[in-house]
């Protein structure tokens, strides 16, 4: 047999397409190449509209059955085509975009189902809901990408001691951070935040809602369509690059209430500039004279009194549309030399979680509140946040407010920012305690399924995906109940499904009970992390993965 495959995206281009949209793909096909290899030939696909029907011709003459497997979802995958077809895919609401949009008929999967005829989907969910929308002798199968086999160890006993994680990117860590109800600064380096190299050239980031500049802003409410308002007195921009020198500074930014034409402070490097906010959001200019190089921006004597009987009754005093910045004295910013090489050491009870932090439904900022109210007083625990994204805007941002927001704790918040291999995500297993899953909904959540497969329990939902392979064995169950919500890649915007709400009580709850058991009853962690390992053998198992891929292709491919 000639299997053909296919993602968008490639592993030359994976390191800049971390949290794009059908980046996951990649890593779906990856995991399952080593099995389909044992099932026949199989073929990458750069160009599928060109080359599928001539590899499928070239099988047929020579009496090989073939066919092509787009790991993308229906509305990426080609139609039309004489060779066999098949997507596999993952999705996590509890209905099928069933409606076109845009003029475009595939934005209905349903449509692009037909013509394939058959699909292949990562959990039983997924199936059901296909078999909803398609009939029930629609040929679906529900198979998952097989990680057992590359990440299982031992079941294993609590982690204890220091533990060294390595990584070739940046660490956020909210113990470099001071913190105060009106006043938030990072002891860390500057150079740990400046990611992307300068020229000098006038440029301009804008904050309205959905712009990528908008993680770059701290103290500020979430942004709006036209750009977005501070929350606190002092709030502040934290640039990915650094300035220096002569740096001309404009801004477009407005008072509201009692800042109406305030004079407030206005603070690069050591210079600071005064700056009245009008109504009008005129935009200005100021000349900054920079002899260090420094990459934040800070506001500062900002009014936070509401006015009172006022229709919006938040804090708002700075109306923020966008800056300009643009070096008159010619130099130009060295290219970064890469991500360096950082070392940090975990101690006590580690949660760790791996998520794209640009995607909504992971939940993350969930994560950090019950973390940080769980255990605010407790020094021995600590949450890694490794994120997925080539962008440290996507995060950077939203998690410096939340560490504002929760205030002063004990506890430990980390985020890894950078590739991992799998000798590097070993590591981290090696270290983690607890995985937590807070999302709301998982087309399968490989992570989770990987971090299983070590030996490690859980602390996350039962439902969508893990409902199939996630129990009170292995994990601490989060409570979820079901919410309207969008289809999200629909620009309509238009309440079409639905996926779950976590309960932040339950969450809050799942950290304190595990975190006891780590601590007190080392023969229920041991127990749990066997029913893990037991759990992913079962479910994700390459041969389990393989039995059902042969099944299902045989039948499909006629063989």
């Amino acid at each position: 047999m000639r299997i053909l495959v296919h993602s968008h995206v490639g592993e030359a281009a994976l390191a800049n397409s971390l949290g794009k949209p059908e980046y996951s793909y990649f890593f779906v096909l990856k995991r399952f190449l080593p099995v389909l290899e044992s099932l026949g030939e199989v073929v990458r696909i750069d160009d599928p509209e060109r080359e599928v029907d001539a590899h499928y011709r070239a099988a047929r003459a020579q009496g090989e059955a073939c066919i092509f497997l787009s790991f993308s979802p229906p509305n990426k995958a080609p139609t039309g085509l004489s060779c066999p077809t098949l997507t596999i895919f993952a999705w996590e609401f509890d209905t099928l975009p069933n409606e076109a949009w845009d003029g475009n008929p595939k934005e209905d999967w349903r449509t692009v189902l037909r013509d394939h005829r058959r699909a292949i989907v990562l959990s039983t969910q997924t199936r059901d809901v296909v078999r909803r929308e398609l009939g029930d002798d629609f040929a679906v199968a529900a198979i998952p990408v097989p990680v057992f086999n590359r990440f299982e160890r031992a079941p294993r006993g609590v982690p204890e001691g220091e533990r060294t994680l390595r990584i070739r990117g940046r660490i956020i860590d909210s113990r470099d951070y001071e913190i105060t109800p009106e006043h938030f600064a990072s002891r860390a380096p500057m150079e740990r935040f400046c990611t992307e190299a300068w020229s000098g050239e006038r440029i301009e980031l804008h904050f309205a809602r959905g712009q990528d500049a908008c993680g770059f802003l701290g103290g500020f409410y979430a942004p709006e369509p036209w750009g977005t308002w501070s929350r606190i007195a002092a709030p502040w921009i934290m640039l990915p690059f650094a300035l220096e020198g002569i740096v001309r500074f404009s801004i477009c930014a407005g008072g509201y209430g009692y800042n109406a034409n305030r004079k407030i402070g206005l603070h690069i490097g050591n210079q600071t500039h005064e700056l009245t906010l009008g109504t009008d959001f005129t935009p200005v200019a100021f000349d900054f004279f920079l002899d260090a190089r420094t990459n934040l921006i800070r506001f500062s004597d900002l009014d936070t009194r509401s006015i009172p009987g006022a229709a919006d009754p938040r804090t708002m005093g700075l109306g923020l549309r966008w800056i300009g910045l643009e070096r008159l004295d010619g130099r130009n910013d060295a290219p970064p030399s890469g991500p360096p090489t950082l070392d940090t050491t975990l101690n006590g009870v580690v949660y760790t979680s791996v998520l794209n932090p640009a995607d909504g439904r992971k939940n993350w900022g969930d994560i950090v509140k019950a973390f940080c109210l769980a255990f605010r007083e407790e020094p021995d625990a600590t949450l890694v946040l490794k994120m997925t994204h080539h962008s440290i805007a996507a995060f950077l941002g939203r998690l410096q407010d939340l560490l504002h927001r929760v205030g002063p704790t004990k506890c430990r918040v980390l985020a890894l920012h950078g590739y991992l291999d799998d000798a590097e995500l070993g590591q981290l297993m090696d270290a983690t305690t607890y995985y937590v899953n807070a999302s709301h909904g998982e087309g399968l959540c490989m992570p989770l399924m990987e971090f299983m497969s070590a030996g490690v329990p859980a602390v996350a939902p039962c439902n969508t995906a893990m409902a199939d392979y996630v129990t009170p064995a292995s994990t601490f169950i989060v409570r979820s109940s079901l919410e309207p919500t969008v289809w999200p890649h629909d620009p309509r915007d238009l309440f079409r499904t639905c996926y779950y709400r976590i309960d932040q009580e339950s969450l809050t709850n799942a950290f304190l009970e595990s975190f006891k058991v780590a601590r007190s009853q080392p023969q229920r962690y041991r127990a749990m992390s066997q029913a893990a390992c037991d759990a992913q053998r079962r479910f994700s198992a390459d041969e389990v993965v393989r039995q059902a891929l042969h099944t299902f292709l045989q039948r499909e491919c006629g063989e």
